[in-house]
């Protein structure tokens, strides 16, 4: 082999290695990003003031009470199949995720206290039907949602994205909590991944593509 030849190679081999080099350092720097998150969301949960659903939904009317009975029944459900998975799987059992005592007499008068974001993840989760269809598997089968009812999903998704971007430019309760909203949706829901990345509609040239809202922080950690 020639020297020029060698030396080729090397060159490929160094281009090589320090293209695997980046993307460690990319998946490094991500992986540092979320655990970072993930402590100030925690934090946030823990000091946030919890208060009654009355309290978080400022008003009395039966219809509101009402939707939020069956919010918290719809997420309760998918959380006892979480806790019920990790028992039987891995025997860990996490009590968090069990529902609040509101069966006896003091759990009846203590009701349900949640923080305003616990609040606003129930109704998200009910208001905004992707999320849903993420929740109960729907979204992979093409026969339960077909690719228009997708399409508008995705539509409805983005506005409420929209609108917590929106946030990041307000106080700083609203970034604080337009960041957390945006980042907690992102890692909960996965949506990117849970339903490829563009999808051609009715055969027509018209398409929705799945956006990566996480890289629309304008927060730097």
């Amino acid at each position: 082999m020639s020297v020029i030849g060698l030396n080729q190679k090397i060159v490929r081999l160094l281009l090589l290695i320090r293209c695997y080099w980046n993307i460690v350092i990319s998946i490094i720097e991500n992986l540092r990003d979320c655990i970072i998150m993930f402590i100030l969301k925690d934090a946030y949960y823990l000091t946030e003031p919890k208060q009654s659903l009355r309290e978080n939904r400022g008003t009395d009317a039966d219809d509101v009470r009402m939707r939020d009975s069956r919010n918290i029944a719809y997420a309760q459900h998918y959380r006892d199949l979480q806790y019920n998975h990790v028992k039987n799987d891995l025997g860990i059992e996490i009590p968090e995720l069990l529902s609040a005592d509101v069966e006896t007499m003091r759990g009846k008068l203590q009701g349900h206290n949640i923080t305003p974001m616990q609040y606003f993840e129930l109704n998200t989760l009910a208001d905004h039907p992707l999320l849903k269809a993420i929740v109960n598997k729907r979204i992979c089968d093409v026969k339960k949602i077909s690719n228009a009812t997708f399409l508008e999903y995705m539509q409805d998704y983005d506005k409420l994205v929209s609108l917590l971007l929106k946030k990041l430019d307000g106080s700083d309760e609203d970034v604080i909590f337009g960041t957390i909203a945006l980042f907690t949706l992102e890692w909960k829901y996965n949506v990117p991944s849970n339903r490829g990345t563009t999808l051609v509609i009715n055969n027509s040239s018209q398409k929705a593509t799945i956006y990566n809202y996480g890289g629309s922080l304008s927060i730097r950690i």
